[in-house]
């Protein structure tokens, strides 16, 4: 796991890669606002805590290095529940082309096997490149 850069956030922080984002959503932000949204206020950010929590379990499942059946169904549901209580906290929310394939990726799980064997982060290194 690649720490997150020390600046992200800021303008010298620079670009993030998919990898920067990925540790910055699922180990920084889940510790961070579970600390800042689900004590010490009102209750009003719990919901959307829950929220970012159904996105971060769904791609952990994503992002596992084998899977199952069972690890597909987790998925989708995980991903239904974020999409759910997304548009129930955003009423005016319109979805995105990636949130609609979001959804097919449970099967593509059990068709096409772990994330990780098709992934393009090889090619993410010379993005910047081009």
């Amino acid at each position: 796991i690649q720490p997150a850069p020390l600046a992200w956030g800021t303008p010298s922080g620079g670009k993030l890669s998919a990898n920067h984002w990925k540790v910055i959503c699922t180990i920084h932000l889940v510790v961070t606002l579970i600390r800042v949204w689900a004590y010490g206020n009102d209750g009003t950010k719990l919901p959307l805590l829950q929220n970012f929590l159904h996105l971060v379990r769904a791609l952990q499942i994503l992002n596992l290095r084998s899977t199952s059946k069972q690890l597909s169904e987790a998925y989708t549901s995980e991903m239904l529940q974020y999409l759910t209580t997304l548009q129930e906290l955003f009423p005016n929310w319109e979805f995105v082309p990636n949130q609609h394939y979001s959804l097919h990726m449970g099967e593509f799980l059990q068709t096409m096997g772990p994330l990780h064997a098709r992934d393009t982060s090889a090619f993410e290194r010379v993005n910047h490149e081009l």
